[in-house]
């Protein structure tokens, strides 16, 4: 860095100086100088010139030589301070201070060699790293097991968590919170298809009763009706145990539409028939006669 500040502030010089010579053939070539550049006097003037002229330089390059070595000083000091003081001598004491401990304590391996095919190979300097660890552990457990060293947890031990139990609770509280959350709407889901399954099987149930309903007032209709055309034979056990049958929901609604014991669809047969009689003509003849006799 030095260096580099050193050789900017030449090249600054160099140019410095340049910039003086071409200002001095400048100024001798201008027309009120050239007249008396032949002259002693002129002569005279112009070494003084160059005389305050390599003065100056000289001033000049004394100050930017100083700089440069400033600040040559300032990156050496700030290079020491950052890469800080290395008293290998005294390291060494220190660490020859040190008592020396087991094995057991240090667990240090280093009878693995490194083998490196290419340092600048980045997976397989890892892969070299990885595998001289992992031959270091196995030399380190063969070690232990011969020295009698358990190196394995027992199953029965309860270490320290890392969490503390406040922590852990809390944790717990809101794992049981989110699964009771689960189940609400689980259960609430639940609860929604079996209402609405009742409802269905309430609705087909109200539409059963009101078609067995129905079929109830049909049939006591068609009983009502087959018993008034009856009124002439009076009542019957057997129609009464139909009335009670049809009443139960037991009895069939097109029941009177036939007769009993057959397909006829409620007509009498052939053989059963007697002719109507009629009320009102049986009161006239009654009253009236029979027609001359």
């Amino acid at each position: 860095m030095a260096r580099k500040s050193g050789a900017r502030k030449a090249s600054a010089v160099s140019s410095l100086t340049r910039a003086e010579e071409a200002a001095d053939e400048e100024i001798l070539e201008t027309p009120a100088l050239s007249s008396f550049a032949g002259g002693d006097d002129a002569a005279a003037s112009s070494d003084e010139e160059e005389e305050d002229a390599e003065a100056a330089e000289a001033e000049i390059e004394r100050r930017l030589v100083a700089e440069a070595q400033a600040e040559a000083d300032a990156a050496k000091n700030q290079s020491a301070e950052s890469k800080g003081t290395y008293n290998h001598e005294a390291l060494t004491a220190l660490a020859n201070d040190w008592p020396a401990l087991p094995w057991v304590e240090t667990l240090d391996t280093c009878a693995v060699p490194l083998e490196l095919e290419s340092v600048h190979d980045d997976l397989k300097r890892e892969v070299a790293f990885y595998n001289n660890a992992l031959a270091s552990v196995r030399l380190a457990k063969a070690r232990l097991a011969r020295e009698g060293v358990a190196y394995k947890r027992p199953d029965d031990y309860f270490a320290e968590m890392l969490k503390s139990d406040a922590h852990m609770a809390k944790v717990k509280d809101k794992l049981i919170y989110e699964q009771k959350k689960i189940t609400a709407v689980e259960e609430r889901k639940k609860s929604q298809a079996h209402r609405k399954v009742a409802k269905e099987v309430q609705a087909e149930k109200v539409k059963e009763r009101n078609q067995q309903k129905k079929d109830t007032l049909e049939a006591v209709k068609q009983w009502k009706k087959r018993k008034t055309g009856d009124k002439r034979g009076g009542l019957k056990d057997d129609d009464d145990q139909q009335l009670d049958s049809i009443m139960s929901g037991k009895g069939d609604v097109n029941a009177g539409k036939r007769k009993r014991g057959d397909g006829s669809g409620g007509k009498r047969d052939d053989a059963s028939k007697k002719p109507r009689v009629n009320r009102q003509r049986e009161a006239k003849d009654a009253k009236f006669g029979f027609g001359g006799k």
